[in-house]
Parts: structure tokens; C-alpha cells; sequence
């Protein structure tokens, strides 16, 4: 919302939209003016060749705008357009604009090796203001033919406004830096590395601002960067949830360390799952710092441990509405229905089966949805959640260093463990849920890391591979004996 970036490719885009755009009216009134001259019987050997002396156009990749519009001897005249657009030669300025703007990304670009912090962009905004203000001209205008350039214009102008408003804007809480993107893209950004300002600005509009989450831990680099003042309240809410009901596990012999990721600790993290769901069948979801260690976790769970009373659901990269939807359901079922009540007769109990959904931390499973009851007896963690290494990582990190903080806590660990707690929080959802945690990550037992604890979280236990089963099974004999 508050950063702003500006694609290279994307002025590149809409100047060859530009270009097609004439030449296609240039076209049109060429052949008009030659089948008027054909009725009329003066045909002459120049518009009999007519087609062959249009222009052709062709735009380089990596164009310094230097290029022209339009070849030598094709200078389009008023009367060659039959849209306001091409007519009034809104066109050729934008066009020219474009080709300005466009040759200082691409100085930029040439000085950029990944990505690069800028400190002045003067050079590139001032043909960017001209740009943006011949586009507004333009759209005052009514058109009265429908001109498919007009709709990715109004496109443009809206992201052009933006960028320009955040340039405005812009102080010691941004960071400018350009950018090679994995598609090859160029870009230049404005990047807000503190939103602090903004977000005050908006809040002393109103009266009193009051905000609301269960994972604003730790609460002072939340209300920093929130645009909260020290004078301002903090309220910790006291849980009403019966500790008894929840088991925390903390192992403390595997870990999603790069370092250590081998077959044999993947294999050990599947053991994890296996001795953790074998206690109690049930409904478990479990969670993994990315996609690719997923994968390889479920690989091994596959062929080692997975049984005949246990079906696995797999969270897949992109997901529509209809299969988030039954991905969910499985776990839900018929959670609200007593079926044995409505149909007034006992019900012969299935053998029960064990559901264990494999999900990504911080994905659309993560945060979010509600799994009450039995439709959710245990939260498995995989790792801190740290963020993949990033430039706009690092900025931030750089940021926040320079500025007497610990980078690092509010670059990576502090949004990880926002989305650990979040997958965590899962499993209870209401006072009577019922459900275990187990945090697989020996970085847990680590103070930097059990500050940002929940108070709730006081009372949690060690595990090891080899002990965890027993721990899950005395939990749930406890609770089964308080049910007797």
C-alpha cells in the first residue's frame, strides 16, 4: 500500500500498444484514400503502393529513446486519425514520454547487478510528471471510437498516480532500490521499510484507533511499527482457555536449519509426525516452512510410516475456492450434527481414521479458519517460519540495524514466529476444544526465541524423538481419565 514500483517492461508494453494503435489508423485511412481514388479512376503508381510505403515499425527490447515514432517521410497528419487519441496526437506525445522515461530505467538498469540502492530518481520524475500529465489530458477527453489502448492507459495512470503520490511522500522510512526480477523484468522501486508514519497519519483522523490480534507478540515492535505512541495502552487479554486442555511439545533434536537438511533429518521430522498421530486417531494438520520441504517430508512419511487407518491431505501450490473448500470439509465433517439424535436410534461406530493435512506456514491454511472440536486435535510445526532470504529482507534488515535495532528480529524472526503462532493457533478455537502443539525446531528451546512465547505458553515440555509418544500418550490418558 505504501511502496510503490515501477516496471520497465511496463512502459516498454504500452509504448508498442501505442505504436499499433496509429499504425493500424494509419492503415485504415491509407486504404480509404486508395479505394476513393479507385472509384474515382485516378489511381496513381504511389497509392497503388500505398501499403508498402507505411511505416514499419519495429521497437527494440532495450530501446534508449532515441527511437522514433514514426519513419522519415511518414509524419502522421490531424486528419490521418480517426480517434481523438491518434487524431489530436495525444499518441505521439505519450509515445515520446515513454521513450524519455524509458532511457532512464534503462541507465538504470545497466548499473544494477541484482539489486542496487538508489538515492536520487529526479532524472527519471520529471518525464514521468510530463507523462503522467498528458495521460490525464487525454482521458479528459471523449473518445468517441472504443480504443482497447485507452482501457490499459487508464491502467497505467492509476499505477503512474501512485507512484508519484508515494514520491511525494517519501522520507527517511523509504528505501529506493531497483531490482532484476526472476521473469528477467526490470524495476525500480519505492520501498516503505517503515510504515510507522503512514499508519499515524491515518489514525489520528479519527478519535481513537483500537487494534486487534492474537499474535501481536512481541507487543512493542507491533506498536513501533503500528504508529503507536508509549503512552498508548497495551491490553493483554487473560485466556479463559483451561490450560489442562493443551500440551505444548518442544523438540529439541531436529531442526529446518538449511544446514542441516539431509534425508536422515527429513526422515526424522516424518518419525515426528508418525509418533505424534499413532496415540490418539484424529484429525492433525501439520506445517512446513515451504513447499519443496513438504514435499520431501511427505515422501519419506509415505513409504515408512503412513498406515492403513491414516489418509493424508497434501496443500498444493495454487488451490481454487473448490479445492480449499474440500480440503477444509474433510477436516470439519459434520461437526455441528448429532446425527444420532436427529435420527432417534444408535448409530453403529466406523473404525476410526486418522487425517493429517500437510500445509505450508503462513499459506491460506494457516491463519484464518476455524477447525473446532474434534475436526482438529493437533497443530505439528515444522521449523521458526524465517522468511526466504530476499533483497527486500536484507533492506530491511540494513534499515532497522542502522537504526539501533535488531535487524534480524524484525526482518525474519519476528514475521517467522507471527506465523507460527498462527498455525499454532489452530488447533483451539473455543474453551471447550481440546488439542496438543508440538513445535519441531530445537531453535524453539532458544531464548531469543521462547520470549515471543504466548503467556499461555508457560508450561511446555522437551521432547526427543524417541520420547515424544510417550509424552502425547500421557496427555491424552490424562484428559480421558478427567472425562470418566
Amino acid at each position: 500500500m505504501y511502496s510503490a514500483p515501477l516496471r520497465k517492461e511496463d512502459l516498454l508494453e504500452l509504448k508498442r500498444e501505442i505504436k499499433q494503435t496509429i499504425m493500424s489508423e494509419m492503415e485504415e485511412a491509407a486504404f480509404k484514400k486508395r479505394d476513393k481514388d479507385e472509384i474515382s479512376g485516378q489511381m496513381t503508381l504511389e497509392m497503388t503502393d500505398a501499403s508498402k510505403q507505411l511505416p514499419q515499425v519495429s521497437i527494440p527490447e532495450e530501446s534508449d529513446g532515441t527511437d522514433s515514432l514514426y519513419i522519415k517521410g511518414h509524419k502522421l497528419k490531424k486528419s490521418d486519425g480517426k480517434s481523438t487519441f491518434v487524431r489530436e496526437g495525444y499518441a505521439e506525445r505519450i509515445s515520446q514520454m515513454l521513450e524519455k522515461c524509458n532511457a532512464q530505467l534503462l541507465s538504470m538498469k545497466r548499473d544494477c547487478d541484482g539489486y542496487r540502492l538508489v538515492d536520487d530518481i529526479d532524472m527519471l520524475v520529471q518525464p514521468l510528471t510530463r507523462l503522467h500529465g498528458i495521460i490525464s489530458d487525454y482521458l479528459e477527453e471523449q473518445e468517441k471510437v472504443s480504443l482497447e489502448v485507452r482501457e490499459n492507459l487508464l491502467d497505467f495512470y492509476f499505477k503512474l498516480s501512485h507512484f508519484l503520490d508515494i514520491y511525494e511522500r517519501q522520507d527517511e522510512n523509504y528505501v529506493k532500490y531497483t531490482r532484476m526480477c526472476e521473469d528477467g523484468s526490470f524495476e525500480l522501486k519505492l520501498f516503505c521499510v517503515n510504515p510507522r508514519e503512514n499508519l499515524k497519519e491515518c489514525m489520528l483522523r479519527g478519535r481513537s484507533t483500537i487494534l486487534f490480534s492474537a499474535t501481536f507478540l512481541p507487543i512493542q515492535y507491533y506498536k513501533n511499527l503500528l504508529g503507536g505512541e508509549k503512552e498508548d495502552y497495551e491490553v493483554y487479554a487473560h485466556s479463559v482457555f483451561d490450560p489442562e486442555k493443551r500440551t505444548i511439545l518442544i523438540a529439541g533434536d531436529v531442526t529446518s536449519k538449511f544446514t542441516r537438511r539431509s534425508r536422515e533429518e527429513y526422515y526424522n521430522i516424518a518419525r515426528y509426525i508418525h509418533e505424534v498421530v499413532k496415540n490418539r486417531h484424529g484429525n492433525y494438520m501439520v506445517f512446513f516452512p515451504s513447499y519443496s520441504f513438504m514435499e520431501h517430508i511427505y515422501e519419506i512419511y509415505e513409504q515408512y510410516f503412513m498406515t492403513e487407518e491414516e489418509e493424508c491431505l497434501v496443500q498444493q501450490e495454487s488451490m481454487n475456492e473448490k479445492e480449499r473448500e474440500y480440503f477444509l470439509n474433510r477436516f470439519r465433517g459434520n461437526e455441528d450434527c448429532d446425527l444420532q439424535s436427529l435420527i432417534g436410534m444408535e448409530i453403529e461406530e466406523e473404525e476410526e481414521q486418522t487425517l493429517i493435512g500437510f500445509c505450508v506456514l503462513g499459506g491460506i491454511f494457516g491463519e484464518g479458519i476455524d477447525l473446532k472440536k474434534d475436526s482438529l486435535i493437533g497443530v505439528i510445526v515444522v521449523g521458526t517460519g524465517l522468511p526466504q532470504v530476499s533483497c527486500e529482507r536484507e533492506i530491511l534488515k540494513d534499515y532497522f540495524d542502522d537504526n539501533g535495532e535488531n535487524g534480524f528480529d524484525y526482518s525474519y524472526r519476528y514475521p517467522g514466529m507471527n506465523k507460527v503462532l498462527q498455525a499454532a493457533g489452530r488447533v483451539i478455537r473455543t474453551a471447550e476444544d481440546v488439542g496438543i502443539i508440538v513445535l519441531l525446531d530445537e531453535r524453539f528451546r532458544q531464548y531469543s526465541y521462547r520470549r515471543m512465547f504466548p503467556r499461555e505458553w508457560e508450561q511446555v515440555v522437551p521432547v526427543t524423538v524417541d520420547t515424544v509418544a510417550k509424552k502425547v500418550e500421557r496427555f491424552w490418558d490424562a484428559w480421558l481419565w478427567q472425562q470418566r
